[in-house]
């Protein structure tokens, strides 16, 4: 008997609770393209956002899918793929399903290495789709050889209309637009930010994003209310984000995880004709072609961002000249052509 659905996904998507960050984001934006590329009809979904409250009712879910779907699509995070991948692949066992584990982020290899039971299953799953090159050669280091590259996205088109020179004057805008964590640099960003101005003010820095708990009192800390030049801006809708960052002269992420995968505001960025100044994270050049459409400091040396902004400051007929590299490089992420990487391989 055949199956009632073409695709079944699995994925942390949120609820009004929840913190927007690149899980979320990436698990919503991959199932909108599926819907889109077989239908609302062909697809089913489970959330297990609430699993905490509702476990009994997301694991009946989970197990439907195996019954239902032709194709499964995995989101788990770095915490609950420990479950879901062992599951999934007793389960496709059973049912004969093809599973398709879409990693998001650059943590998986160390994790299976602190994790190494997990190994075998990670294996067994038919595809794996890593975001970026370097992720996949760390997952083959590891005899992990069924990784193809599946790209980050925006459900976005291309506007012309966006890259309209504009006129930058000093103090040129910048801004952060991620998730306010310590781990993302915010801090050495304020201080950086702080100490460029310290005699003439040259940056006027916009910080947009949820911040986390933990990281609250030290945010408050920085003293950004009684900052001239330093605004936080609260979280952006995700519709208003491309609109809203192609006003600013750059985009900074001065991240401070290694393993960082692909940021989505670096996507974004690109479709809004702004270059990022970014730490170089281990797949930092696989996104960001230093020079060319963004350029790159060395990781956790924030002098050196500091002297990349000075240097950002001084040539502002560089930055033009990536604005327009942006909007070139924007078109290879259409997700209408990115989403054909995991389509294509559910038709084989």
């Amino acid at each position: 008997m055949g199956k009632k659905y073409t695709v079944g996904t699995c994925g942390y998507y949120g609820d009004e609770n929840t913190i927007q960050n690149g899980q979320t984001i990436k698990t919503v934006n991959v199932t909108f393209a599926i819907k889109e590329y077989f239908g609302q009809d062909k697809v089913r979904i489970v959330d297990y956002t609430q699993v905490r409250k509702r476990p009994f009712s997301v694991l009946c879910g989970f197990v439907s899918l195996f019954i239902q779907c032709k194709n499964i699509v995995l989101f788990p995070d770095q915490n609950a793929y420990k479950a879901i991948i062992p599951l999934a692949v007793v389960l496709s066992s059973i049912s004969r399903n093809r599973v398709f584990y879409l990693v998001v982020g650059g943590w998986l290899p160390d994790d299976l290495k602190a994790n190494r039971w997990l190994l075998p299953f990670v294996k067994k799953n038919d595809f794996i789709f890593a975001e970026t090159t370097q992720l996949k050669n760390k997952l083959k280091e590891l005899s992990i050889n069924n990784v193809e590259i599946l790209t980050n996205f925006r459900i976005v088109e291309i506007d012309e209309k966006r890259y309209n020179s504009r006129n930058f004057t000093p103090p040129y805008k910048i801004c952060f637009i991620s998730r306010v964590t310590a781990k993302k640099g915010v801090t050495e960003l304020v201080n950086v930010i702080n100490e460029i101005n310290s005699n003439k003010i040259l940056f006027e820095l916009d910080i947009y994003g949820g911040i986390d708990s933990e990281y609250l009192e030290e945010f408050h800390s920085l003293g950004i209310e009684r900052n001239e030049y330093i605004n936080y801006k609260g979280e952006l809708e995700a519709a208003k984000v491309i609109d809203i960052m192609s006003n600013y002269y750059l985009h900074v992420l001065p991240t401070k995880f290694k393993t960082e995968g692909f940021p989505g505001s670096i996507i974004e960025g690109f479709y809004g004709g702004v270059p990022t100044l970014a730490s170089r994270w281990n797949s930092a050049e696989d996104i960001i072609s230093d020079n060319i459409d963004g350029l790159v400091f060395e990781f956790d040396n924030f002098e050196d961002m500091k002297q990349k902004l000075i240097y950002c400051y001084n040539n502002p007929d560089e930055i033009i000249k990536m604005r327009e590299q942006c909007r070139q490089k924007a078109k290879k992420f259409s997700y209408k052509e990115v989403i054909k990487t995991l389509t294509d391989k559910m038709q084989k």
